[in-house]
């Protein structure tokens, strides 16, 4: 690839001749693979085909942290549902209450790019969504893990494994924060001052 062009080729290689290195992750219980090896052949070009497949990769991420981050709520909202302090529980109280109330609506905002961009297909949504699912996912991870106190950080609990999947998969293919960045600069080469940014969802009365 690249990195200048943003050009993509592709190869042949012999797979016998490839080495797999395994890679630590935050879950125990699953590792990455990495690849490499030696290429023969003429490259081909494959930007188009590199471009969808990325965008493909950016909405199945996106619909799965998605799916983490509810599961997490879920799990905070229970939390402060049944844990009693000065004898009453603490989501009666206003501080875990509008931290989560914060939480889960960028969560649905996030859900709506999300679902926008299966109907779409385009490249700057899936883009869009995963930034935007990447975000809430954090944001309700924090909350979670904030109302949940000590015991929702140990491996005896389940929020872990929502928390922590969820930081890898957003990893992949760009973190949220690079996905900003990146969404940020392709907006404004793309689209001169004065003229209004495009749309990322639609709706019809």
């Amino acid at each position: 690839m690249s990195s200048k062009t943003g050009a993509v080729s592709i190869g042949i290689v012999d797979a016998n001749r490839l080495n797999g290195e395994k890679l630590d992750t935050f879950d125990p219980s699953a590792y990455w693979t990495q690849v490499s090896g030696p290429m023969t052949g003429d490259l081909a070009d494959a930007s188009s085909e590199w471009n969808r497949t990325i965008a493909a990769a950016h909405r199945a991420l996106a619909t799965e942290l998605v799916a983490l981050a509810d599961e997490a709520l879920r799990i905070a909202v229970g939390h402060v549902s049944v844990r009693i302090q000065f004898g009453a529980p603490i989501g009666s109280f206003q501080s875990p209450r509008h931290l989560l109330a914060d939480a889960s609506a960028g969560l649905e905002g996030a859900r709506a790019l999300v679902g926008q961009t299966w109907q779409s297909g385009g490249e700057l949504s899936a883009l869009t969504a995963k930034a935007a699912a990447g975000r809430a996912h954090r944001a309700v991870s924090d909350a979670a893990m904030q109302v949940c106190g000590a015991i929702g950080l140990t491996i005896e609990h389940d929020l872990h494994r929502y928390v922590t999947r969820g930081f890898q998969i957003d990893s992949l293919f760009g973190s949220y924060q690079q996905l900003e960045v990146l969404l940020a600069e392709r907006l404004f080469d793309d689209y001169a001052p004065g003229r209004a940014l495009p749309a990322f969802v639609t709706w019809t009365e």
